[in-house]
């Protein structure tokens, strides 16, 4: 077993799916955050069992409350992984006969660094033995208090826009109960900002479209 851990600094703005024009934004302008992306890497195997795991957590530099909760948001997430990483690591030597490979990684994009606000992308993959997700989880938090912001206080519109750009895609997709769920839950929507300023949700209705997003006019403009 080879355990391995990597720091990167990474300055990185991406975004996948669907687009509209967004438009000009009325918010408090601040500096962007400095960060770096620290990652967790490691391989083990177990007989004819093959395992890798990887995790990117984003840490925020500065000593400011606001960072020091951002940072401690995703510190939680990564020990919630780690005890995940735990049990798959026991399932493995149950395993260990099989020829078999599981991956997990969660990789991290900052899609969105400005007006401050910063907005991240967590590209998840977990594929114990056969079954499994490929997904993307995501959001954006405030520099000032360290919030997560809501997606309906970034778009145009606010919350009815989302909610029907919700329903549009459920129907769509056959899963109006799952529209119920998301839309009684919208503040933990997973969603990201795009460096131009459009915005995309990813409802996960179905695990097969984790990485589908859904378009809202967000309230910036590219600069």
């Amino acid at each position: 077993m080879t355990d391995k851990k990597i720091s990167t600094f990474a300055f990185a703005a991406l975004g996948l799916g669907l687009a509209l024009t967004a438009h000009a934004a009325h918010v408090h302008a601040s500096s962007k955050a400095l960060y770096k992306l620290e990652t967790d890497q490691q391989e083990f195997k177990i007989g004819r069992h093959a395992f890798t795991y990887c995790y990117q957590k984003p840490v925020l530099a500065g000593n400011t409350n606001a960072i020091k909760k951002i940072n401690a948001a995703w510190e939680k997430d990564y020990q919630h992984n780690q005890h995940n990483f735990a049990l798959l690591k026991e399932a493995a030597i149950a395993l260990k006969d099989l020829d078999t490979t599981c991956s997990s990684r969660f990789l991290v994009t900052v899609t969105y660094n400005k007006h401050g606000v910063i907005s991240f992308r967590q590209d998840a993959e977990f594929y114990p033995v056969a079954a499994g997700y490929h997904k993307y989880n995501g959001g954006a938090y405030s520099l000032t208090t360290g919030n997560r912001i809501p997606v309906y206080d970034l778009v145009k519109g606010s919350r009815e826009v989302v909610l029907a750009r919700l329903k549009q895609e459920a129907e769509k997709q056959d899963a109006l109960n799952s529209y119920d769920e998301a839309a009684s839950n919208l503040d933990k929507l997973n969603y990201t900002i795009a460096p131009d300023g459009m915005v995309y949700i990813y409802p996960q209705f179905f695990k097969a479209t984790g990485r589908d997003a859904i378009v809202v006019s967000g309230i910036f403009e590219k600069e």
